[in-house]
C-alpha cells in the first residue's frame, strides 16, 4: 500500500519551473529520501504535499491526513519565550492528547533526547542544536503515522544525528512512514528504504535503494586480506587500487574477468573474505546530477 502518490505534479513560481512532471509513490512504512542538490525543489514538494501551497497541475494523494501527520519544516520556528514543558504541552493538546497521555510522552522524548534537566527552561536559553532536538519533539509528540522531515540533521552534532537515525529506525519499526528530504547521502544511505533523486525539479532516479545501488555496480571487490597486496600490482586489468583500513577498494577493468580474480586473490593474497564494489549514494548522486547539468 502507498503513504502518498505524487502524479505528474508542477510548480511554478513565474517563469521558474520549480517541480516539473513529478511523478513518486511512498510505500506504507517505508523511510523514503526525497534527495537533491540545493534549490532542487525538495522543499517546495515538501510544502505541497503538506498542503502549504498548491499545485499549478498535477495531482497529490496522501493516506493520512490532519492529527496522523508530523512535519519538521526546514525554516524552524518555536516560540522562544516558552518554557519547553509548556511549548510541547501546547503542541500535543492541539494535536489531541489529553494532558495525562501529553505528560507521559513529553518526559520520555525530553529524556531520549537529553532535555529532561531543561524541562523548566525558556526555549531562548537553548542552544541552537538543542533547539532543532526539541523541534523533533514537537513533530512526533502526537505519534503521528506519517512524519515529514526536511533537512533534519541541520544544527546537529554527531551524537544528536546518531540519536535521530535511532529515533527514525524505531519509527519505522512501530509501522510509520517517514519522507525525509535531505543532501546528506551518507545519512539517507543508512537510513531510507526507496530513494527519489530530483534535480532542477525534475525526477532523475526513483526506486529501492538497493536495487539502484546495485544498477550501479562496478566491476571490482571490497577485499579483506592477510598479508601483502602487491601481487594486485601485477594483474594487467586492475584498473584501481585503494587503501581503506584494514581493507582494499579493487576496480577492474571493463574486461576484467571478476572470477579468475577472486582466483588469484584466495592463492595469491591469503583472502579473508571480499564483497562486490558498489558506489556509495553519493558517488551515485554526483554522476547522475552531473548528466542533468
Amino acid at each position: 500500500m502507498q503513504a502518498l502518490k505524487l502524479k505528474n505534479v508542477f510548480k511554478y513560481y513565474g517563469e521558474l519551473c520549480a517541480v516539473n512532471d513529478l511523478s513518486l509513490s511512498v510505500p506504507k512504512g517505508s523511510c523514503y529520501g526525497l534527495l537533491g542538490p540545493n534549490g532542487s525543489g525538495k522543499t517546495t514538494t515538501l510544502r505541497m504535499i503538506m498542503n502549504i501551497i498548491m499545485p499549478d497541475s498535477g495531482e497529490v494523494q496522501l493516506l493520512e491526513n490532519g492529527n496522523s501527520i508530523g512535519y519538521l519544516p526546514e525554516e524552524r520556528g518555536l516560540y522562544p519565550k516558552m518554557k519547553i514543558y509548556e511549548l510541547l504541552h501546547f503542541f500535543a493538546e492541539i494535536r489531541g492528547m489529553d494532558s495525562k497521555t501529553a505528560q507521559t510522552k513529553i518526559e520520555y522524548w525530553l529524556d531520549r533526547m537529553e532535555l529532561l534537566d531543561r524541562i523548566n527552561n525558556r526555549v531562548d536559553e537553548l542552544s541552537k542544536g538543542m533547539q532543532q532536538k526539541l523541534q523533533l519533539v514537537t513533530t512526533i509528540i502526537h505519534e503521528p503515522n506519517f512524519i515529514v522531515l526536511d533537512e533534519p540533521f541541520i544544527g546537529l552534532d554527531p551524537i544528536a544525528i546518531d540519536q535521530l537515525r535511532v529515533m527514525i529506525k524505531e519509527l519505522q519499526g512501530a509501522g510509520k512512514t517517514v519522507l525525509l528530504s535531505t543532501h546528506w547521502m551518507d545519512q539517507a544511505e543508512r537510513l531510507c528504504d526507496y530513494i527519489c533523486l530530483i534535480n532542477k525539479g525534475k525526477k532523475v532516479m526513483e526506486g529501492a535503494l538497493k536495487l539502484i545501488k546495485r544498477g550501479f555496480r562496478k566491476n571490482g571487490f571490497i577485499l579483506e586480506l592477510e598479508g601483502e597486496a602487491n601481487f594486485l600490482k601485477q594483474i594487467d586489468y586492475v584498473d584501481k587500487i585503494e587503501y581503506d583500513g584494514d581493507q582494499l577498494r579493487v576496480e577492474l577493468k571493463e574486461d576484467g574477468d571478476p572470477k579468475e580474480f577472486i582466483k588469484i586473490a584466495f592463492e595469491q593474497g591469503n583472502l579473508k573474505g571480499f564483497k562486490l564494489l558498489e558506489p556509495s549514494l553519493e558517488e551515485i548522486f554526483i554522476e547522475k546530477v552531473k548528466e542533468y547539468e
